[in-house]
């Protein structure tokens, strides 16, 4: 009797061990990476392994359509913000305060949530437990967050400036600008626990993938900071726009104002190790977790008009086109990565 009860739990364990690994290998063949793009009301598909559209279609619910009542030229093209484990991305439609979410699995917009009023740029935590609503100047907002909606009423956040913030790995603790000092703040209360002196802001704050380090990028310079010492110990001259890690944290590249060049910034002293000089001028630039670089751009190097996307700016530099009509004229053209990654955000399942 005592060998049977063995016997049957040791089926049991190897059947709980099958359905485990099942579950590991869905997961892994899950994960997977999408160019997101939004036009006005108008979003598409990018297969980054092959440049080739794989979808494209209107931002619209059955519970908001911000082409409703408008001229689709005039409506302004939305931020586009993945959450953290990218199941979903939020498409920010600032003058209407509103978001439509996509499922990135479907492509497909499965529902709209609403914003606080006046909100310019959302933010979401490391975990994406969270949401943070820029609603103007050094006003934000947080908002509870779990699988695509907004799970209840927002409360004040920290005080911080206008652009973009950074999160620790647990989201403990919040990064940004106020005034002329990069401020740590603690998530829960506001309370700032360290204010280190920068120079030549304001900034757009990045944070490594390994959570050490800080990159500001600004119209005047790159500022690193050291978090775990909470000073800077860098600058890097020139106008900047924009920029992403290297997922080593070793790298910082930051695109030039002028769009026309990617400065790549060794993060230890922030020095310029080189440039990539692009074949046209581009307005973003964004990565895959395997590092691969993509950009986009608002000009066509054929002279066809429409905006593009550069699949690998490191590599073949091959050239995605977007289908005719998927921009109106002189409507902006936005664009990031989403990377499918299971486990990546408990709140985003």
């Amino acid at each position: 009797m005592h060998s049977g009860t063995m016997r049957r739990r040791g089926r049991g364990s190897r059947t709980v061990v099958a359905l485990l690994m099942l579950v590991i290998g869905a997961a892994a063949f899950a994960q997977s990476d999408w160019i997101y793009a939004a036009a006005g009301d108008r979003f598409a598909v990018v297969d980054p392994r092959d440049g080739s559209v794989v979808e494209t279609g209107r931002l619209a619910t059955a519970d908001y359509d911000p082409a409703a009542g408008r001229d689709r030229a005039n409506i302004a093209t939305p931020l586009i913000v993945p959450t953290p484990g990218g199941k979903y991305v939020f498409f920010v439609f600032a003058d209407d305060a509103r978001a439509v979410v996509v499922d990135a699995e479907s492509h497909a917009p499965v529902w709209s949530v609403e914003l606080p009023a006046g909100t310019q740029t959302i933010s979401f935590s490391s975990m994406g437990e969270t949401i943070l609503a820029n609603t103007g100047g050094t006003r934000w907002i947080e908002l509870p967050h779990r699988q695509g909606r907004i799970t209840g009423a927002g409360r004040t956040a920290p005080s911080l400036g206008a652009g973009a913030i950074a999160f620790n790995r647990r989201a403990t603790r919040v990064y940004g600008s106020r005034g002329a000092d990069l401020v740590f703040a603690l998530t829960a209360s506001g309370d700032a626990v360290q204010t280190v002196r920068v120079d030549g802001g304001p900034y757009d704050w990045h944070i490594s993938p390994n959570f050490r380090f800080l990159v500001g990028v600004s119209e005047r310079r790159l500022a690193l900071v050291d978090e775990t010492r909470g000073q800077a110990t860098g600058y890097l001259d020139g106008s900047f726009s924009g920029g992403v890690f290297h997922p080593s944290s070793r790298q910082f590249f930051a695109l030039t104002a002028d769009g026309g060049s990617i400065v790549v910034a060794e993060t230890g002293r922030l020095r310029e190790q080189s440039r990539i000089d692009l074949p046209f001028r581009l307005t973003a630039i964004f990565r895959e977790e395997s590092g691969r670089l993509h950009g986009l751009s608002h000009s066509s190097p054929f002279g066809a008009g429409s905006p593009v996307i550069l699949t690998d700016i490191t590599g073949d530099q091959g050239i995605v086109e977007f289908p005719a009509g998927f921009a109106e004229p002189g409507v902006d053209v936005a664009a990031t990565i989403v990377t499918l990654r299971p486990g990546g955000g408990f709140a985003c399942f």
